[in-house]
């Protein structure tokens, strides 16, 4: 459907989710009481807490913030985002507000953030892609899972790649050997019809065949070597790199709110 646009935030009267949470009975007043100590001591997220012990769901919650607000709520869990959308965004900025972006066009960058009353997180988002920011709410666990997919996106291409060249460095050699061969062949083929009599030319020309295919096959060989244990750093880095966001990530929903 059509992407609806950012309520009026200069508007918004903002209330916090214990109380929202509490006015639609999906708590009680003591476990709001229970969770907030809780939150207090361990300075863990009210919502983190009440998530974890089952009192809600993360759904109740942006379906809660949504109907209070007015930001529309999109399910992640079959929403394919490209990875160079994602990239529009440094991962510190993805991260430490619990946002992705899902699309950007004229001018117009859309995001699903867990926290959609986040001032900074909006600006932030505007600031460094100079664009629009249109929002909506979406799961902690959605957002989370959408991350995790768009970097394994770029690790299968890049995993593509490496199969590619891990071919071409290993048979550029082998055809280059063949290509010896076959040339060896030819020039004593020559040399059998011309009755044993040793002709140069027809030895060098078989020679020349021989040595410029194994020299062709050893500098295709090389190179996509080279190419093939490049992208083999590129993506382990990737890989690396996606860990230690996502752990950084889930350090970010144990902080308080």
């Amino acid at each position: 459907g059509e992407l609806k646009m950012l309520p009026d935030r200069t508007r918004v009267i903002k209330r916090k989710i214990g109380e929202l949470l509490l006015e639609r009975k999906l708590i009680t007043k003591g476990i709001l009481e229970e969770a907030l100590g809780f939150q207090k001591t361990y300075g863990v997220s009210l919502g983190t807490y009440l998530v974890k012990h089952g009192f809600v769901t993360e759904k109740n919650i942006v379906e809660c913030l949504s109907s209070q607000y007015g930001f529309p709520y999109i399910s992640l869990a079959n929403f394919r985002i490209d990875s160079e959308i994602v990239n529009l965004v440094p991962v510190s900025i993805v991260t430490k507000y619990c946002l992705i972006p899902i699309d950007r066009m004229y001018g117009l960058i859309t995001v699903a953030m867990a926290n959609p009353l986040d001032e900074k997180a909006i600006e932030s988002v505007k600031s460094i892609s100079g664009c629009e920011v249109q929002v909506f709410i979406a799961t902690i666990s959605d957002i989370n899972t959408a991350l995790e997919n768009a970097g394994r996106l770029e690790i299968y291409q890049l995993e593509k790649n490496v199969s590619i060249l891990a071919t071409i460095s290993g048979a550029g050699p082998m055809i280059g050997f063949l290509g010896t061969v076959i040339g060896m062949i030819l020039a004593i083929f020559e040399l059998a019809n011309a009755g044993g009599t040793i002709q140069m030319d027809v030895l060098a020309s078989g020679l020349y065949t021989a040595m410029t295919t194994t020299v062709a096959g050893l500098i295709v060989g090389i190179v996509a070597f080279m190419a093939f244990n490049h992208l083999v750093v590129k993506t382990d880095k990737v890989v690396y790199q996606m860990e230690a966001n996502s752990l950084e990530f889930l350090d970010h929903l144990n902080e308080p709110s």
